[in-house]
Protein backbone atom coordinates (compact mmCIF):
# COMPACT_ATOMS: atom_id res chain seq x y z
CA UNK A 1 0.00 0.00 0.00
CA UNK A 2 1.04 3.48 -0.95
CA UNK A 3 1.83 5.74 1.61
CA UNK A 4 2.10 9.67 2.45
CA UNK A 5 4.00 12.55 4.07
CA UNK A 6 2.78 15.94 4.59
CA UNK A 7 5.49 18.50 5.31
CA UNK A 8 3.30 21.92 6.16
CA UNK A 9 5.82 24.91 6.38
CA UNK A 10 4.76 28.47 7.21
CA UNK A 11 6.61 29.61 3.87
CA UNK A 12 8.23 28.17 0.61
CA UNK A 13 11.34 29.94 1.96
CA UNK A 14 11.15 28.85 5.00
CA UNK A 15 11.76 24.86 4.10
CA UNK A 16 14.33 26.09 1.32
CA UNK A 17 16.26 27.85 3.78
CA UNK A 18 15.78 24.98 6.78
CA UNK A 19 14.89 21.55 4.83
CA UNK A 20 18.57 20.41 5.37
CA UNK A 21 19.93 21.92 8.57
CA UNK A 22 20.52 19.97 11.53
CA UNK A 23 17.45 21.31 13.90
CA UNK A 24 15.19 20.14 15.72
CA UNK A 25 12.92 21.13 12.97
CA UNK A 26 14.84 19.12 10.49
CA UNK A 27 14.93 16.24 13.12
CA UNK A 28 10.73 16.89 13.14
CA UNK A 29 10.47 16.14 9.32
CA UNK A 30 12.93 13.27 9.26
CA UNK A 31 11.26 11.81 11.99
CA UNK A 32 7.71 11.76 9.94
CA UNK A 33 9.14 10.89 6.40
CA UNK A 34 10.51 7.68 8.31
CA UNK A 35 8.10 6.90 9.54
CA UNK A 36 5.68 6.88 6.79
CA UNK A 37 8.51 5.21 4.93
CA UNK A 38 8.41 1.77 7.16
CA UNK A 39 4.94 1.71 6.41
CA UNK A 40 5.05 1.15 2.84
CA UNK A 41 7.24 -1.12 0.86
CA UNK A 42 6.17 0.08 -2.75
CA UNK A 43 5.48 3.81 -2.44
CA UNK A 44 6.05 7.25 -0.78
CA UNK A 45 4.77 10.42 -2.10
CA UNK A 46 5.96 13.37 -0.03
CA UNK A 47 3.85 16.44 -0.25
CA UNK A 48 5.61 19.96 1.03
CA UNK A 49 2.71 22.61 0.93
CA UNK A 50 2.92 25.61 2.70
CA UNK A 51 0.36 27.68 4.73
CA UNK A 52 0.99 31.23 3.02
CA UNK A 53 -0.34 29.98 -0.18
CA UNK A 54 -3.26 32.74 0.13
CA UNK A 55 -0.96 35.41 1.37
CA UNK A 56 1.62 36.30 -1.27
CA UNK A 57 1.84 35.71 -4.70
CA UNK A 58 2.54 31.86 -5.68
CA UNK A 59 6.33 31.85 -7.29
CA UNK A 60 4.49 29.80 -10.54
CA UNK A 61 1.21 31.34 -10.78
CA UNK A 62 0.81 32.43 -14.53
CA UNK A 63 1.25 36.46 -14.75
CA UNK A 64 2.62 38.77 -17.25
CA UNK A 65 5.99 38.87 -15.57
CA UNK A 66 6.22 35.27 -15.40
CA UNK A 67 8.40 35.39 -19.58
CA UNK A 68 9.67 38.65 -18.99
CA UNK A 69 13.16 39.55 -17.34
CA UNK A 70 12.80 40.60 -13.93
CA UNK A 71 13.29 44.48 -12.75
CA UNK A 72 16.33 45.79 -11.11
CA UNK A 73 14.75 48.19 -9.41
CA UNK A 74 13.88 46.14 -6.70
CA UNK A 75 12.93 42.51 -5.16
CA UNK A 76 10.07 40.94 -6.75
CA UNK A 77 6.82 40.39 -4.67
CA UNK A 78 6.97 36.71 -4.87
CA UNK A 79 10.10 34.11 -4.81
CA UNK A 80 11.85 33.43 -8.06
CA UNK A 81 12.04 30.00 -9.54
CA UNK A 82 15.42 30.97 -11.68
CA UNK A 83 16.91 32.56 -8.57
CA UNK A 84 16.10 30.16 -5.64
CA UNK A 85 16.84 27.43 -7.85
CA UNK A 86 19.89 25.72 -5.85
CA UNK A 87 18.38 26.09 -2.58
CA UNK A 88 15.38 23.77 -4.15
CA UNK A 89 17.45 21.61 -5.57
CA UNK A 90 19.19 20.95 -2.11
CA UNK A 91 16.16 20.67 -0.15
CA UNK A 92 14.95 18.32 -2.93
CA UNK A 93 18.00 16.27 -2.54
CA UNK A 94 17.94 16.23 1.00
CA UNK A 95 13.67 15.13 1.56
CA UNK A 96 14.65 12.36 -1.55
CA UNK A 97 17.75 10.93 0.32
CA UNK A 98 16.09 10.60 4.08
CA UNK A 99 12.84 8.36 2.26
CA UNK A 100 15.51 6.57 -0.68
CA UNK A 101 17.88 5.79 2.44
CA UNK A 102 15.32 4.00 4.33
CA UNK A 103 13.99 1.72 1.53
CA UNK A 104 17.31 0.80 0.44
CA UNK A 105 18.74 -0.24 4.21
CA UNK A 106 15.03 -2.28 4.25
CA UNK A 107 16.72 -3.74 0.44
CA UNK A 108 13.39 -1.77 -1.31
CA UNK A 109 15.65 -0.90 -4.16
CA UNK A 110 12.86 -0.85 -6.64
CA UNK A 111 10.37 1.50 -4.29
CA UNK A 112 9.03 4.87 -5.31
CA UNK A 113 10.00 7.99 -3.48
CA UNK A 114 7.98 11.35 -5.23
CA UNK A 115 8.74 14.55 -3.70
CA UNK A 116 5.66 17.06 -4.54
CA UNK A 117 5.68 20.95 -4.22
CA UNK A 118 1.79 21.67 -3.78
CA UNK A 119 2.56 25.63 -4.51
CA UNK A 120 4.37 24.22 -7.76
CA UNK A 121 1.75 22.14 -8.60
CA UNK A 122 -0.47 24.39 -8.50
CA UNK A 123 -3.11 22.01 -6.98
CA UNK A 124 -3.51 20.17 -4.07
CA UNK A 125 -2.28 16.34 -3.78
CA UNK A 126 -5.51 14.19 -3.54
CA UNK A 127 -4.48 11.27 -0.97
CA UNK A 128 -6.42 8.39 -0.59
CA UNK A 129 -8.61 8.02 2.76
CA UNK A 130 -7.34 4.47 2.93
CA UNK A 131 -3.38 5.00 3.30
CA UNK A 132 -1.11 5.58 5.60
CA UNK A 133 -0.21 9.45 6.14
CA UNK A 134 1.94 10.94 8.33
CA UNK A 135 1.90 14.69 8.98
CA UNK A 136 3.88 17.59 10.49
CA UNK A 137 3.30 21.12 10.73
CA UNK A 138 5.97 23.63 11.95
CA UNK A 139 4.80 26.88 13.53
CA UNK A 140 7.34 30.17 12.71
CA UNK A 141 8.22 31.56 15.93
CA UNK A 142 7.69 35.33 16.70
CA UNK A 143 11.55 35.48 16.63
CA UNK A 144 11.79 33.49 13.03
CA UNK A 145 13.47 31.01 15.03
CA UNK A 146 13.41 27.67 13.25
CA UNK A 147 15.37 25.48 16.56
CA UNK A 148 11.75 24.81 18.16
CA UNK A 149 11.96 22.20 20.60
CA UNK A 150 10.14 18.45 19.92
CA UNK A 151 9.19 15.77 22.27
CA UNK A 152 10.43 12.24 22.03
CA UNK A 153 8.22 11.53 19.05
CA UNK A 154 9.40 14.11 16.95
CA UNK A 155 6.54 16.07 17.76
CA UNK A 156 6.68 20.00 17.99
CA UNK A 157 5.72 21.01 21.72
CA UNK A 158 4.00 24.73 21.39
CA UNK A 159 5.14 25.93 18.06
CA UNK A 160 3.71 22.88 15.89
CA UNK A 161 2.91 19.24 15.69
CA UNK A 162 1.53 16.40 13.95
CA UNK A 163 -1.53 16.81 13.19
CA UNK A 164 -3.96 17.86 9.90
CA UNK A 165 -2.79 20.52 8.07
CA UNK A 166 -5.84 21.44 6.65
CA UNK A 167 -7.19 22.92 9.83
CA UNK A 168 -4.41 25.60 10.07
CA UNK A 169 -3.41 28.46 7.98
CA UNK A 170 -0.48 30.71 9.07
CA UNK A 171 2.18 33.19 6.93
CA UNK A 172 5.59 33.99 8.04
CA UNK A 173 7.70 37.22 6.39
CA UNK A 174 9.95 36.78 3.41
CA UNK A 175 13.80 37.73 4.90
CA UNK A 176 15.79 36.52 1.86
CA UNK A 177 16.51 39.26 -0.90
CA UNK A 178 18.44 38.17 -3.80
CA UNK A 179 20.97 40.43 -5.83
CA UNK A 180 19.20 40.37 -9.60
CA UNK A 181 20.92 39.54 -12.79
CA UNK A 182 18.17 41.69 -15.12
CA UNK A 183 18.82 39.33 -18.09
CA UNK A 184 17.67 36.58 -16.49
CA UNK A 185 13.60 35.19 -16.17
CA UNK A 186 11.68 33.81 -13.56
CA UNK A 187 10.40 31.41 -15.82
CA UNK A 188 11.44 30.40 -19.04
CA UNK A 189 8.19 29.29 -21.65
CA UNK A 190 10.40 26.10 -23.21
CA UNK A 191 12.93 24.67 -21.07
CA UNK A 192 14.65 21.17 -22.44
CA UNK A 193 16.80 18.43 -20.56
CA UNK A 194 17.84 15.09 -21.95
CA UNK A 195 18.60 11.84 -20.59
CA UNK A 196 17.95 8.03 -19.96
CA UNK A 197 15.49 7.82 -17.51
CA UNK A 198 15.88 4.06 -17.16
CA UNK A 199 13.84 2.95 -13.85
CA UNK A 200 13.23 6.15 -12.54
CA UNK A 201 14.69 7.41 -9.36
CA UNK A 202 15.54 10.23 -7.32
CA UNK A 203 18.13 11.57 -9.00
CA UNK A 204 15.83 11.78 -12.31
CA UNK A 205 12.95 12.94 -10.42
CA UNK A 206 15.19 15.77 -9.14
CA UNK A 207 16.20 17.03 -12.32
CA UNK A 208 12.80 16.78 -13.66
CA UNK A 209 11.96 18.83 -11.09
CA UNK A 210 14.37 21.05 -11.20
CA UNK A 211 13.45 21.43 -15.06
CA UNK A 212 9.56 22.03 -14.55
CA UNK A 213 10.32 24.38 -11.65
CA UNK A 214 11.48 27.35 -14.27
CA UNK A 215 9.20 26.09 -17.01
CA UNK A 216 5.87 28.32 -17.40
CA UNK A 217 4.55 26.66 -20.85
CA UNK A 218 6.21 23.68 -22.20
CA UNK A 219 8.89 21.30 -21.26
CA UNK A 220 10.93 19.10 -23.80
CA UNK A 221 12.46 15.98 -22.35
CA UNK A 222 14.86 13.83 -24.51
CA UNK A 223 14.96 9.96 -23.78
CA UNK A 224 17.39 8.37 -24.72
CA UNK A 225 16.39 5.57 -27.87
CA UNK A 226 17.11 2.06 -27.08
CA UNK A 227 19.39 1.84 -29.80
CA UNK A 228 22.43 4.34 -28.34
CA UNK A 229 22.17 2.40 -25.42
CA UNK A 230 23.52 -1.23 -26.84
CA UNK A 231 27.02 -0.43 -24.19
CA UNK A 232 25.51 0.19 -21.38
CA UNK A 233 25.89 -2.27 -18.36
CA UNK A 234 23.67 -4.80 -17.40
CA UNK A 235 21.51 -3.88 -20.81
CA UNK A 236 18.90 -6.98 -20.30
CA UNK A 237 17.62 -4.79 -17.77
CA UNK A 238 17.48 -1.86 -19.00
CA UNK A 239 13.88 -0.74 -19.73
CA UNK A 240 12.30 -0.06 -23.48
CA UNK A 241 11.29 3.22 -24.40
CA UNK A 242 8.00 3.68 -24.54
CA UNK A 243 7.83 3.03 -20.40
CA UNK A 244 10.86 4.76 -19.83
CA UNK A 245 9.28 7.86 -21.68
CA UNK A 246 5.48 6.91 -19.67
CA UNK A 247 7.65 7.02 -16.20
CA UNK A 248 8.78 10.76 -17.36
CA UNK A 249 5.21 11.95 -18.15
CA UNK A 250 3.69 10.56 -15.31
CA UNK A 251 5.94 12.22 -12.80
CA UNK A 252 5.46 15.43 -14.75
CA UNK A 253 1.34 15.10 -15.02
CA UNK A 254 2.11 14.53 -10.77
CA UNK A 255 4.23 17.38 -9.63
CA UNK A 256 3.58 20.23 -12.60
CA UNK A 257 0.19 19.12 -14.56
CA UNK A 258 -0.39 22.47 -16.11
CA UNK A 259 2.66 22.43 -17.82
CA UNK A 260 2.63 20.63 -21.46
CA UNK A 261 5.21 17.92 -21.31
CA UNK A 262 7.09 16.88 -24.83
CA UNK A 263 9.10 13.61 -24.49
CA UNK A 264 11.01 12.57 -27.20
CA UNK A 265 13.41 10.19 -28.55
CA UNK A 266 16.98 11.19 -28.89
CA UNK A 267 18.87 9.67 -31.76
CA UNK A 268 22.11 11.81 -30.84
CA UNK A 269 23.25 14.56 -28.36
CA UNK A 270 21.13 17.55 -29.73
CA UNK A 271 17.77 16.49 -29.71
CA UNK A 272 15.31 19.24 -30.68
CA UNK A 273 17.89 21.80 -29.07
CA UNK A 274 19.74 21.46 -32.36
CA UNK A 275 16.78 23.08 -34.60
CA UNK A 276 14.05 24.52 -31.94
CA UNK A 277 14.12 28.26 -31.55
CA UNK A 278 11.58 28.22 -28.94
CA UNK A 279 13.57 26.72 -26.44
CA UNK A 280 15.11 29.08 -23.90
CA UNK A 281 17.09 27.18 -21.63
CA UNK A 282 18.02 23.93 -20.93
CA UNK A 283 18.97 21.97 -17.29
CA UNK A 284 21.95 19.75 -16.97
CA UNK A 285 23.79 17.84 -14.66
CA UNK A 286 27.52 18.76 -13.60
CA UNK A 287 28.41 15.52 -15.88
CA UNK A 288 26.42 16.63 -18.91
CA UNK A 289 27.47 19.98 -19.13
CA UNK A 290 29.95 19.98 -21.69
CA UNK A 291 27.00 18.47 -24.01
CA UNK A 292 25.23 21.56 -22.87
CA UNK A 293 28.03 24.08 -24.12
CA UNK A 294 28.23 21.87 -27.21
CA UNK A 295 24.42 22.42 -27.49
CA UNK A 296 25.06 26.21 -27.78
CA UNK A 297 27.62 25.87 -29.40
CA UNK A 298 26.08 24.37 -32.65
CA UNK A 299 23.21 26.85 -32.10
CA UNK A 300 25.23 29.83 -32.30
CA UNK A 301 26.49 28.40 -35.99
CA UNK A 302 23.17 27.96 -37.00
CA UNK A 303 22.04 31.48 -36.04
CA UNK A 304 19.62 30.58 -33.00
CA UNK A 305 19.89 32.05 -30.08
CA UNK A 306 22.18 31.09 -26.77
CA UNK A 307 20.32 28.40 -24.21
CA UNK A 308 20.67 29.83 -20.30
CA UNK A 309 21.45 26.66 -19.02
CA UNK A 310 21.46 25.54 -15.27
CA UNK A 311 23.39 23.36 -14.06
CA UNK A 312 22.70 20.95 -10.94
CA UNK A 313 25.05 18.66 -9.01
CA UNK A 314 23.91 15.21 -9.18
CA UNK A 315 27.65 13.39 -8.55
CA UNK A 316 28.16 10.88 -10.93
CA UNK A 317 28.33 7.11 -9.84
CA UNK A 318 31.21 6.07 -7.54
CA UNK A 319 33.46 3.44 -8.91
CA UNK A 320 34.04 1.76 -5.29
CA UNK A 321 30.46 1.11 -5.03
CA UNK A 322 28.39 1.90 -7.90
CA UNK A 323 24.91 1.29 -6.58
CA UNK A 324 24.98 3.95 -3.91
CA UNK A 325 25.83 7.57 -5.30
CA UNK A 326 25.69 11.16 -3.58
CA UNK A 327 22.07 12.78 -4.83
CA UNK A 328 23.67 16.14 -4.04
CA UNK A 329 26.75 18.68 -3.59
CA UNK A 330 27.01 20.70 -1.77
CA UNK A 331 29.11 23.60 -3.89
CA UNK A 332 28.98 27.59 -4.21
CA UNK A 333 26.37 28.54 -7.23
CA UNK A 334 29.22 29.33 -9.26
CA UNK A 335 30.05 25.95 -9.43
CA UNK A 336 26.66 24.22 -10.38
CA UNK A 337 25.19 26.98 -12.71
CA UNK A 338 26.08 29.12 -15.34
CA UNK A 339 24.64 32.01 -14.33
CA UNK A 340 26.03 33.90 -11.06
CA UNK A 341 23.80 34.76 -8.75
CA UNK A 342 20.95 32.53 -9.64
CA UNK A 343 20.54 31.46 -5.65
CA UNK A 344 23.13 33.96 -4.02
CA UNK A 345 22.27 32.96 -0.77
CA UNK A 346 25.01 33.21 1.06
CA UNK A 347 23.68 33.01 4.40
CA UNK A 348 22.15 29.73 3.62
CA UNK A 349 25.31 28.28 3.00
CA UNK A 350 27.19 29.20 5.94
CA UNK A 351 24.53 28.09 7.74
CA UNK A 352 24.69 24.52 6.95
CA UNK A 353 26.05 22.88 9.98
CA UNK A 354 25.03 19.17 8.84
CA UNK A 355 27.44 16.31 8.53
CA UNK A 356 29.64 16.51 5.92
CA UNK A 357 31.90 13.90 3.52
CA UNK A 358 34.42 14.30 0.73
CA UNK A 359 33.25 11.98 -2.02
CA UNK A 360 35.86 12.15 -5.01
CA UNK A 361 36.62 15.98 -4.44
CA UNK A 362 33.52 16.87 -3.86
CA UNK A 363 31.75 17.74 -0.39
CA UNK A 364 28.33 16.05 -0.37
CA UNK A 365 25.55 16.29 2.77
CA UNK A 366 25.63 13.22 4.58
CA UNK A 367 23.78 10.50 3.79
CA UNK A 368 22.65 12.18 0.23
CA UNK A 369 22.74 8.80 -1.44
CA UNK A 370 20.97 7.48 -3.79
CA UNK A 371 20.45 4.31 -6.41
CA UNK A 372 21.74 5.05 -10.19
CA UNK A 373 20.45 3.77 -13.05
CA UNK A 374 23.21 1.22 -13.35
CA UNK A 375 23.41 0.35 -9.79
CA UNK A 376 19.03 -0.58 -9.87
CA UNK A 377 20.30 -2.76 -12.66
CA UNK A 378 23.23 -4.26 -11.26
CA UNK A 379 20.88 -5.12 -8.03
CA UNK A 380 17.94 -6.71 -10.23
CA UNK A 381 21.00 -9.08 -11.92
CA UNK A 382 22.38 -10.04 -8.72
CA UNK A 383 18.58 -10.88 -7.08
CA UNK A 384 18.03 -13.23 -10.86
CA UNK A 385 21.03 -14.44 -9.72
CA UNK A 386 20.13 -15.58 -6.23
CA UNK A 387 17.05 -16.68 -7.11
CA UNK A 388 18.31 -19.02 -10.00
CA UNK A 389 21.09 -20.14 -7.45
CA UNK A 390 18.41 -20.69 -4.76
CA UNK A 391 15.40 -22.13 -6.93
CA UNK A 392 13.12 -19.29 -5.83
Amino acid sequence: MAAYCVLTYPTLEHWLTTAHLDSNEARASESAILRAAESTSTRLTIVVQTTDRDARPNPWDPSPSSSSSSSSSGPPSSPSPTRFFLRLERALAHVYSIATDSFAQRDLVLAQVDVVLEQLRRQPVCIPSSSATMTVIHWQAKDDSVDTPVNENGEHKGKGKETNPANHTHSGADHHHHHHDPHMKSLYPVVALGGTFDHLHSGHKILLTMAASITSRKLIVGVTDDALLKTKKFREWLEPLPLRIRNVENFIALIRPEIECACVPLQDVYGPTATDPEIEALVVSDETRAGGQAINTLRASRSLSILRIFCIALVAESSNNPSRVPSSTNLPAEACTTTKGDDDDNEAEEEDEGEEEEVEGKVVVSPATKMGSTGIREWLSKRRQEEQRTGA
